[in-house]
Parts: C-alpha cells; structure tokens; sequence
C-alpha cells in the first residue's frame, strides 16, 4: 500500500475493518445495510418499492461518490451497495430479472450513471481514481479472499468495479457522441434509413447494452461542463493517480531522510486541498466597469475567447493563438474543431500562502480583486505548478525540427482561427530560419539545444535569441513602424506571440504536460516534482497545519500553483466571497459601490470582505517572514546521509 502512496493518514484495513481517513472504521465481514422501507404486501408493491429501492439506492451510491474523496463516507456508500443487492434479490426472487441480469449486476447503475451531470460524472471518476478509493477496493477484495463468509465484501467489490467500468463506458459515449454533434457536417448518411445512420454514428447507451431498472436516465444539465473537459478531468486523474503511486514514497524516504517523522506527503497534499481557490479580477469587472459581474449574476463569466467571438481581442492575436496552442498542449481533447469558448477553462490559484486578497499579488496585473470559489469549483479543476503559459513541456528532437521547418510555410495560417491574422510573420524571417546556411538558422539551432531538461518548457520560447527577434521585427516595419509607440509595441508583442504559437505547436509535448499535472484529488503528485527547498517547506507549513496553526507556504521560484477551471463559472451558484479592493474605486462613488455590493452578496448568499492597500502590504510581509521561517527550518532538516 505504502507504494502506492497510501499511508495512515488515507487509512488503514484489518481485523475485518477498513478505515478511511479520520472517519470510523466499517466492519466488511459483515455490512450494515442503509435503511431499507416497508416492501409491502401485494406482489405488484413490492415489484414497484423494489425497482424504486434499486433506483434510489444507485442514485445514493452515486452521491456519495461525488464529494472530497479525503472525506469519502465508506459507511454509507457500502450500506447503500448492500441495500442495493437486497432490493435487487427481492426482485430476483418476484421473478423480474432476466437471466443475464441475475448473473451480472450492472444494470443496476445504468440509468444512475446516465443521469449524472458532466460535472458530476467527472467528479465520480475522480473518487475512483483516489487513493481512499484504493485502500477501499483492496481491502474488500482482501476480506472477501481471507474470508469464506464474507459475501458482503465480495459483493460490494463486484459492484463497485462494474460501476467504474460503466462511469468509464459513460465518459466514451459522451465524448464520442459530442465529437460526432461537433463534426456531423462530414458525416453523410443521404438515402440511408434513419436507424443506420444511428447505429453508424453514435454508440450505444449505457440503457441499450445493459439495461435498466427504470429505463433511459439521460437529461440535459444548464451550465454544465463540455464532453471534451470531461475528458481532460478523466485523462489527468488517470495519469495523476499513477505519478502519486510512482513517485510519493521516495518523496516521503526523503522527508524521513532530513528527520521531518510527523508529516507525509498525503498530509502535504490534503493542506494544499484545503486552501481556498480564488482568482486574482480587475476590480471594474466586479462593478463599476462596462460589463460588471454584479449585473449578471446567474450568467457564466467570460474568458478570452468569449470576447473573441464578441469581436473584442483585448491582448490581440498573436496572444490568443499563443493561448489557444498552450491549451491545447494541456489539454488535447480541445484539437480537432474550431474553437468552442465554452470548453476553455478560466483560472485561478490555490491560495497556500494564505493571503488575506487572493493567490496573487496584485502587481501581476490580473487585478487587486479576487474571489473565493466554492470547494465543489476545485473537484474540476486542473492544477499544475507556476502559470501554465511557462509551464508546459516541450521537445526539441530531431524529428520535431525537421517537422517545424517543413511546414514553416504555413505560419500565417493557423488552424481553427476564427480569422486569418492581421498581423503576419515576414517571409523574409521564414526564409532566413528554413536556410540551413543562415546565421538565424544557425542561432535558432543552438537554442532549441539549450532546452532541455528543467529548461524544456514553454518559457523557453520567452528567451529568444536576439537575434531571431531582431529578424522577426525589422522586415515587419510597415507594420510595427505604423502608428504610435505604444502601436508598434503591441504590433511587436503580436508578431511574437504568433511565431510562439508556431513553435508550441511542434514542440509542445502534451504526454509530458498531462504528467506534470494533477486533478484535486491527487495533488500531492505536484509535491515530488518540486525542488528540495520547495518541498520541505510545505512539509513545514503542513506541520504547522496539524499543530493547529494556519497552513502558509510560499514555494521559492513557484508562482502559485495554477488551476484551470472547467466548466462555466456562475457567480450565484460557485463563488463563496468577493474580496473587493477599494483603493481601485474613486473615492466619491466608494460609498455607493460598497452598498451595491454589499447588496449584491447578500441577495446571491456571497460574503463580501473590504480589502486595500494596507492588507496587500500585509500579505507581502507575511511572504517574506514564510520565506525566513523555511531558510531556518531547512538548515535544521538537511539529508544527513547526503
């Protein structure tokens, strides 16, 4: 188990028991049923209070497996299967089960698993991806093999795999059925029957191959995540899970190495969990600008690309191509059809450092604002460390260059750009850059040598050699030379954030990125791939944590840990509090924009806190006392045996 980056503090088995986290310990030798009603008497009651039991009971399972894995209820969800195989022999025994029904038990879950949201269906997958979920199905599958008498735990086993190969199935089908509705244009089915083109197109429902107890479940859900982020939360678990299992031991042997005995890298994880999600706004975006928040308060709130399809590009161009090449780097489920803005995710960062305004110092330009997001926001969200703009790895072979050139040619013509950009790479720059000759071949060369290892990330492209950029402007001077200072400098800003995107494109490495980054319940897989200073430090600020002091870390050369948020953000149903920061709001309307606010947070259940400068001061100093405290606290840890 320790090997799989499962400790005591995820949970413990034996003696006929499994304890998950702090919750108490549930026999398996024998489960406890959850409460099961009066069948009735006439045979036609208990046919319909048993397919009711079999749908409640599924439904009840399924909610269960929808919150904080660290705080999984092994109890109820095992009282639930156990009440969900009564009802399901009760109606065997009424003779309702087909054969094939009485021999396997899926159909049981089929119409649940149909009915749940994206959201929840992701959120579902990520429990099973957990290590609770681990310690959980092994030590079932440990009693009912040492066990002769243990049918319960034999059962509740057998169920539990066959819904996770369903909620798996159910992940498939959606995303299969979203890519066919995205490019149905292709698909030709003229002087076919209608149930051809059906059978061709779209795969068969959870409810058509297994069946069901009370037939289809689907339903629409409002403001839901996409299909393709569905995905990008399953794929992420999914490798997230294997590099905690790969990679947390050795990071635990290194703590217990500097004698830090009372911390793991679990309990690092579970304080990174339990820091609030927040992003950094302008605080015109709250209220008081153009456009305000607080004047749509049950609408999503927009990213960039939703303005692009307004017609506003408020960085221009070449940093929306970038954009989109980076998201698609961490997210390939996003490449093949036009950019749907609805599957881009907003973001934000764990506030570890308990700052009393956000994650983010306000002088990062993001804004002096921030909100606090629900707990359920950060079940679906991505994490990785530092902004994913530096972040995302890239691979610099052989290969990949001779690719880069070979298509350099169509650089001026991304795929899936809504319009072809107005700003263009010269063609004298591309012709320089294909010759093998030249000394901007030459020099691109060398810096594409340069970056590997640790340096073999996106950042790498911020530190083009002067002289390539020195090409990439001088012939574009029509351009860059038309119009203000400030005009030729965002021309410039353009030019490169497009010849960026080019190279992410061919560069970018997507199996590295998704392994560098991790879904909520596996966010200790980030801890190992910190430096040595970085992590002691959280190991110190989660001791903090279990002595009952704050948890504050501030990883030295980390920005933040950033989180890419899926699905729409409705301010009404997932933010918990506005930090709005006055000295943003001209002092002879600060008293009527407190009230509008404040009026704003109570009508939509937001908690609105008053920040200013005094409090951002606050912040920066408890930054530099943090990074004081780990500078000591290292110097007392060192590897001795190093």
């Amino acid at each position: 188990m320790e090997s799989r980056g499962i400790d005591e503090t995820t949970g413990v088995y034996g003696d006929h028991k499994v304890k998950l986290g702090k919750s108490p310990a549930v026999r398996l030798d024998s489960i406890k049923s959850a409460s099961i009603p009066f069948a009735g008497f006439t045979k036609a009651k208990k046919i319909a209070r048993g397919k009711e039991g079999v749908a409640r009971s599924a439904d009840n399972v399924l909610k269960t497996l929808t919150g904080q894995a660290d705080k999984l209820d092994a109890k109820k969800l095992l009282g639930n299967l156990k009440a969900l195989e009564t009802h399901t022999s009760r109606l065997a025994t009424l003779g309702q089960l087909t054969d094939a029904q009485q021999k396997e038990g899926t159909w049981t879950f089929t119409s649940a698993v149909e009915k749940l949201s994206n959201s929840e269906l992701a959120a579902v997958f990520q429990t099973f991806s957990s290590s609770e979920m681990d310690l959980l199905q092994t030590a079932l599958i440990r009693e009912g093999r040492i066990n002769p008498k243990a049918r319960d735990a034999r059962k509740a086993a057998e169920q539990l795999f066959n819904l996770q190969a369903l909620v798996l199935k159910e992940i498939s089908n959606r995303s299969i059925n979203e890519q066919i509705t995205q490019q149905s244009a292709d698909l030709s089915f003229e002087g076919m029957p209608g149930e051809v083109e059906e059978a061709v197109a779209r795969p068969e429902s959870l409810s058509q191959r297994f069946g069901s107890a009370e037939g289809a479940g689907s339903r629409v859900h409002a403001n839901d995540l996409t299909a393709a982020n569905l995905v990008s939360l399953a794929e992420t678990a999914v490798v997230s899970a294997n590099t905690r299992e790969r990679t947390v031991q050795s990071a635990d042997a290194d703590l217990k190495a500097r004698n830090i005995d009372n911390v793991t890298v679990k309990e690092i994880g579970n304080s990174i969990r339990n820091a609030e999600l927040t992003i950094n706004i302008k605080t015109e975006f709250l209220i008081g600008g153009a456009n305000p928040i607080t004047k749509h308060p049950n609408d999503p709130m927009v990213n960039i690309f939703h303005l692009h399809d307004q017609g506003i590009d408020p960085k221009g161009e070449g940093y929306l191509m970038e954009r989109d090449s980076t998201e698609k780097l961490l997210f390939p489920e996003l490449k093949g059809h036009n950019v749907n803005a609805d599957e881009r995710p907003m973001y934000g960062a764990l506030n570890i450092a308990g700052g009393r305004i956000g994650a983010i110092d306000g002088n990062a330009n993001y804004g002096s604002s921030a909100i606090v997001l629900k707990p359920h926001v950060a079940k679906r969200a991505t994490y990785i460390l530092n902004d994913s703009f530096f972040s995302a790895k890239i691979d610099t072979s052989k290969e990949r260059r001779e690719n880069f050139y070979k298509l350099l040619d169509g650089i001026n013509n991304p795929e899936n750009s809504s319009k072809a950009p107005e700003i263009k790479i010269p063609q004298s720059f591309i012709d320089a850059l294909k010759d093998p000759n030249s000394k901007e071949h030459h020099e691109f060369e060398s810096f594409l040598d340069l970056l590997k290892g640790e340096d073999a990330v996106t950042r790498g492209f911020d530190s083009l050699p002067q002289i390539i950029q020195d090409k990439l402007f001088d012939d574009a001077d029509d351009i860059v030379n038309a119009g203000s200072e400030m005009k030729s400098f965002e021309s410039k800003s353009q030019i490169l954030g497009l010849f960026k995107s080019f190279c992410l494109k061919f560069f970018g490495d997507p199996q590295a990125t998704r392994s560098a980054m991790a879904t909520y319940d596996n966010v200790e897989s980030l801890v190992p791939q910190m430096d040595t200073v970085n992590s002691v430090g959280l190991a110190r600020a989660a001791l903090d944590a279990k002595n009952g002091e704050s948890f504050k870390a501030v990883p030295d050369n980390i920005q933040y840990i950033e989180a890419q948020i899926h699905g729409p953000l409705i301010p009404s149903r997932d933010i918990a509090e506005i930090r709005l920061y006055l000295d943003d709001i001209p002092e002879d309307e600060l008293d009527a924009r407190i009230r509008e606010m404040e009026k704003f947070g109570k009508e939509n259940g937001i908690k609105i806190t008053l920040v200013d400068y005094s409090m951002e001061k606050a912040d920066q100093a408890d930054v530099t006392e943090i990074q004081g405290r780990d500078q000591l606290f290292i110097r007392k840890h060192y590897n001795q045996e190093k």
